[in-house]
């Protein structure tokens, strides 16, 4: 199985997924979002990075999701992944979602709290953005059900098996 995985950055999050993913069978393609990272483990050999030519600089604001979706577009077209995992809500999940819309590939969103509990209520066009993730999801892992009850708030109606908690718990190398 082919499976893209779309982040902001590259966190201990991230590397967590990505370590458990490299030792799997699957195909695991990697784009991260933002250019640059202050995490200093390295991305498993066995993932496939690939990179946006428009990654951006410093924070990933809503207003460079235009530039980034096209990039994205092109990369699920040239990767054909059989799944889609991203996130966070205001950034992957919503470039995931945004461009599989009629092309039939799952799409696992994943929360990092912050995106739902606090940028979202920053705007608007972020609680636009955060509700439009979800609602283009055919799953959202989160880590507590704190998250869980906000996204029942951005939606009508959530099926049964919609979340998949993975309580994160500390980096205790840190």
């Amino acid at each position: 199985m082919k499976i893209l995985y779309i982040s902001k950055n590259y966190s201990i999050h991230d590397y967590q997924f990505l370590s458990a993913l490299a030792g799997t069978y699957h195909d695991v393609y990697f784009v991260r979002l933002v250019g640059s990272s202050s995490f200093e483990k390295p991305v498993p050999i066995s993932i496939k990075q690939v990179y946006v030519k428009t990654a951006v600089v410093g924070e990933l604001r809503p207003y460079h999701l235009i530039y980034l979706l096209p990039e994205i577009d092109e990369i699920i077209s040239t990767v054909k992944p059989d799944l889609i995992q991203a996130g966070d809500l205001l950034s992957g999940a919503f470039l995931a979602t945004t461009d599989t819309i009629m092309e039939n590939i799952p799409v696992i969103s994943m929360s990092w709290g912050r995106d739902i509990l606090y940028d979202a209520a920053q705007s608007t066009l972020s609680s636009w953005i955060v509700k439009q993730s979800l609602l283009g999801s055919d799953a959202l892992i989160c880590d507590c059900q704190t998250i869980e009850k906000a996204a029942v708030g951005f939606m009508d109606y959530i099926p049964d098996d919609f979340f998949i908690r993975i309580p994160w718990g500390v980096d205790l190398d840190k």
